[in-house]
């Protein structure tokens, strides 16, 4: 009995997986702001982040969102590699609100750059990013 209901069980949790996509790759040299501007339907507000150092495999990374700065330090492993960020309130539905995941994903010790994945989760597609920074370190997947 239990052999039939454990591999019906995973295969509705991997169902319910939420769906990430990847929006665009980033490389930024130390001190380089991103600037994405984060537009609904009520709203408009400025995303920016940077980081400033790495040392010992770790990156000292700053976020600024809705008049909040944040100090993180990501590293390459799969514990502190991300951020994740609400783009939107929760509000009073169950649905979870658009999010944005930014991934380290390397650095490049020869051109002393950094490397970020952003993905994003909108199902409703609720919010619009602007990029406002036009550089060659910015790529579409």
């Amino acid at each position: 009995m239990f052999k039939f209901l454990i591999p019906l069980a995973l295969l509705f949790t991997s169902c319910s997986a939420e769906d990430w996509k990847i929006h665009r790759i980033v490389k930024l040299k130390k001190d380089k702001i991103e600037k994405i501007l984060v537009r609904s339907e009520s709203y408009e507000k400025l995303l920016t982040f940077r980081w400033t150092l790495y040392h010992n495999k770790w990156l000292v990374f700053f976020v600024s969102f809705n008049g909040f700065v944040q100090q993180h330090l990501l590293a390459l492993n799969n514990y502190n590699q991300s951020i994740r960020i609400d783009l939107l309130t929760r509000g009073r539905t169950r649905l979870p609100p658009p999010m944005m995941l930014i991934k380290f994903k390397k650095f490049d010790f020869i051109k002393n750059r950094a490397h970020f994945e952003l993905l994003m989760r909108d199902k409703d597609d609720k919010v619009e990013l602007k990029f406002l920074n036009k550089r060659v370190g910015v790529e579409e997947p």
